[in-house]
This record gives C-alpha cells, structure tokens and sequence, in this order.
C-alpha cells in the first residue's frame, strides 16, 4: 500500500491564487483556507465535505483531464493547420469599430452577468459575493443598473 499523505490546514496565500483542488480541480479564487500536504496536494472545502467521495472524485478529475487532453490535442492539430494560411485580416481599428457598434451597454452588461451566474457553485451562492458594485446609469433616456466595472466610459 501507498503511503497516506497528511494534510494540514493552510492559509491561501497569493502564490496559490492560481492552483486547484487536486482531488475536484475546483479553483481557489474565493478560498482563504485549503488543506495541504507537505508535497503540494491541495484540497478544497467541497472535498472536505465529502471525504467518503474523494476517490471518486479523483478519479472523475483525471478522466476529466485526459478528456480535456485529447480535445486540446485535436485543437493543436487543427491550428497546425492553419499555418501560412491566414493572409488578411480586418484591422485591429476595424474590429474595435464594429465591436463599439454592435453592442450597447446592456448587451455588454448582459455578457458581464451571464459570466456571474455560470459561475455560481453548487447552491452555495454565488462565487463572487454579493456581486460586484452595481450603479445606475443612464442609457438612451432609460435608467439602468450595471456593475460599476461597465458604468466607465474609458472601458470600451
């Protein structure tokens, strides 16, 4: 039998801001604890909520990994591809024109949210909070709330 690896409980610092749980692969953006062996193994609070799953578990993130492997293997391949092939392209100038045309600040605050949402954790909330400042502001006569991140005139 392997040797059993020992965890202790280790204040997140900003070097690991960056690392998973070894056990689920969730990130550990909004954790201030972590359990941590002395080799580097990390594990999450969900983990340690259900330690009877962590095999499980473990097993479902290597099978997610090998599967996310052969995915960005094929996209290697298919960018290879590509390779002398890309000759002309609209201007960076184009692009940021059409961008400022195509989407008012409610289509971008409605991408800005979406991302929110899809990142809410297992019935725990929301992972960012209470969610970012929100502020009114004014759009073709209509007042509407937005993150504060979207209400600078200089972001787009």
């Amino acid at each position: 039998m392997d040797a059993i690896i020992k965890f202790d409980l280790v204040l997140r610092n900003d070097s690991m801001r960056c690392d998973s749980c070894d056990v689920c692969g969730a990130g550990f953006w909004e954790v201030g604890v972590i359990a941590k062996s002395p080799d580097n193994v990390f594990v999450c609070g969900k983990c340690l909520k259900h330690p009877d799953e962590i095999d499980a578990r473990l097993e479902q993130h290597a099978a997610d990994i090998e599967q996310r492997a052969t995915e960005l293997m094929q996209s290697a391949q298919k960018i290879r591809t590509l390779i002398g092939r890309i000759q002309t392209l609209p201007s960076f100038k184009e692009w940021r024109a059409a961008e400022n045309d195509c989407k008012t600040l409610e289509q971008y605050c409605e991408i800005y949210w979406d991302g929110v949402r899809a990142e809410e954790c297992d019935g725990e909330g929301p992972a960012w909070g209470n969610g970012p400042e929100v502020v009114a502001v004014t759009v073709a006569g209509d007042e509407i709330d937005v993150p504060a991140y979207f209400a600078d005139p200089h972001r787009f």
